[in-house]
């Protein structure tokens, strides 16, 4: 069931809704007019409409899985944001801010920074992903200015 409809999501029936697709088939939400009825296009390109209950009630939103190499993308690039907005939250002169600055270091001229750059430069990333340490001044300028204290 979901909680919400909105144009352009991808929808996966539930419930035999319509004798025409079998429970599993997908579709893409086009338009919801004044009267709450859905207008969908089914994977195979055939148009159906639904009243807003029918949707709610009888699919689900498909949920974007990402391929194992982009989830460890996500999950490097993840870990990378929390240690860089460590760094900028300690003292400059603290051993953690010092430990955590070389593991920025070292993560910036490596290959692994490279590729997560490559997969962001390709759109290849979640949109929502926070990735200040991909910017090629984030980190660094981060480690000017401490050099620099």
């Amino acid at each position: 069931m979901m909680d919400s409809i909105t144009v352009g999501a991808n929808i996966r029936m539930t419930e035999a809704v319509t004798g025409d697709y079998p429970v599993g088939s997908t579709a893409t939400i086009l338009y919801i007019d004044e009267m709450d009825n859905v207008f969908i296009e089914w994977s195979d390109g055939k148009l159906s409409k639904f009243s807003d209950k029918q949707v709610i009630h009888g699919f689900e939103k498909i949920t974007p899985k990402y391929s194992a190499p982009i989830q460890e993308h996500i999950e490097r690039i993840t870990h990378y944001e929390k240690i860089m907005d460590r760094v900028q939250a300690l003292d400059s002169n603290s051993p953690e801010h010092k430990k955590l600055l070389g593991e920025l270091s070292a993560y910036y001229i490596s290959d692994a920074w490279k590729r997560d750059f490559a997969a962001d430069e390709a759109g290849l990333l979640p949109k929502d992903l926070k990735r200040g340490v991909l910017s090629e001044d984030g980190i660094y300028n981060l480690l000017e200015e401490t050099s620099t204290d």
